[in-house]
């Protein structure tokens, strides 16, 4: 299983360490506040940045592969058809997800700073095997797949990999999303 802050950052790496130093090389802070406010440091904002990042990315390919036509006629007939299960397989596809969360600060109810990032990850599969029972995807085999990503916060590149394999499969003991 490939995390999104694996693919991101790299095996091994602490998304919220590596968050912060990313901030310090662009010279972009996200803890500045207006006068008279106590300062928010940006280790302190990157803890929760980082829990963005612990998402598999399978599970971002499994929301991809829902929308596609084959898997969604799948879903139908099986939650039509209570107990049945259908295999579909997906030859080499593209999938993109774009995720635009906000960050806000509120000191004394009164929001003070507002941070926009943008994720956005892009793989290409080249196989799937996808599993489909009780209208939902309920497990898949995959092949090879090989995915980029890229953070950045208000139009500053925070972090970006390119062309990195990644493993599509699901946490241990979890269903996938």
């Amino acid at each position: 299983m490939t995390a999104v802050s694996d693919l991101l950052l790299g095996p091994g790496r602490q998304p919220a360490a590596a968050l912060e130093a990313a901030l310090s090389r662009t010279g972009q802070h996200l803890g500045r506040l207006g006068a008279g406010v106590a300062p928010i440091t940006d280790a302190a904002l990157c803890r929760p940045l980082a829990g963005l990042l612990e998402e598999p990315v399978g599970n971002l390919a499994a929301r991809g592969w829902r929308q596609h036509r084959l898997v969604a006629e799948a879903c139908e007939r099986t939650r039509a058809n209570p107990g049945s299960t259908e295999v579909v397989e997906l030859f080499e596809h593209e999938i993109t997800s774009t995720q635009r969360p906000r960050l806000e600060v509120f000191v004394d109810d009164v929001r003070v700073e507002v941070i926009q990032l943008e994720l956005r990850v892009a793989l290409t599969v080249d196989r799937v095997g996808l599993t489909i029972a009780g209208g939902r995807i309920a497990g898949w085999s995959a092949g090879t797949a090989v995915g980029s990503a890229e953070l950045s916060a208000s139009g500053v590149s925070l972090a970006r990999r390119e062309h990195t394999v990644v493993d599509l499969s699901p946490p241990p003991g979890e269903p996938p999303a």
